[in-house]
C-alpha cells in the first residue's frame, strides 16, 4: 500500500483534472484532423481531411497561423481558406522571388484565378500592382518601400493578406 500525504491530495486532484482535460482535447483534435470538413469549393474533394479542416479553422477564425509541418500543403489550405472566404482581392507576401514563382504556380496549377508576381524594376512593380488580379504575390520588402505610389498601392482595400513564412515578420 502507498500511503499518500493528504497535504499534496488536492494538488494531485487538480494535476489529474487537469490530465483529464488534456486527454479530452487530444481525442478531440485527433477526431478532427481525421474527419472531413464539408468545404463548398469545387475542388474540396481534392484535398485531404486535415487541409479542409485546416482551411475551414483559417475562415472560422479570421486571422491565425497554419503551422503545420513542412510538405503537408500549407500553401494550398491558406489559398483554399481565402476561395473558401469569397475574397477576390488577396496580396500575398513572401520571403523571395523563388517563393512568389511557387505561389503562382500552385494558383495555376489549381485554376485559381489571375495572379501577378511583383518583381523587377520599380515601373515593372508599379505596372504589376496596378494589375487588375485575384492574387498579387509580392515579396515582404515592398512594405519598406519609401516610394509613395508604391505605398499607396499597397494601401489598397485587400480582402485577404497571406503571409507566407510568418515567422520572418518582425515588429520594429
Amino acid at each position: 500500500a502507498v500511503e499518500l500525504d493528504l497535504e499534496y491530495a488536492p494538488r494531485l486532484l487538480e494535476w489529474l483534472e487537469a490530465l483529464r482535460a488534456a486527454n479530452l482535447s487530444v481525442a478531440a483534435l485527433t477526431r478532427a484532423k481525421y474527419s472531413r470538413v464539408p468545404v463548398a469549393l469545387p475542388y474540396a474533394d481534392k484535398l485531404y481531411d486535415y487541409q479542409t479542416v485546416g482551411c475551414s479553422w483559417l475562415v472560422e477564425k479570421k486571422r491565425g497561423i497554419l503551422a503545420d509541418e513542412p510538405g503537408l500543403g500549407k500553401t494550398i489550405q491558406a489559398l483554399a481558406a481565402a476561395d473558401l472566404s469569397g475574397a477576390q482581392k488577396v496580396l500575398i507576401l513572401t520571403v523571395n522571388l523563388t517563393v512568389q514563382h511557387q505561389w503562382a504556380d500552385t494558383i495555376r496549377t489549381w485554376n485559381l484565378g489571375s495572379s501577378a508576381v511583383v518583381a523587377g524594376t520599380k515601373a515593372e512593380r508599379l505596372a504589376t500592382l496596378g494589375r487588375e488580379v485575384r492574387w498579387t504575390i509580392c515579396p515582404i520588402t515592398i512594405l519598406s518601400s519609401k516610394d509613395p505610389v508604391i505605398r499607396k498601392r499597397l494601401m489598397q482595400k485587400w480582402d485577404c493578406i497571406i503571409f507566407d513564412e510568418g515567422h520572418m515578420l518582425q515588429s520594429k
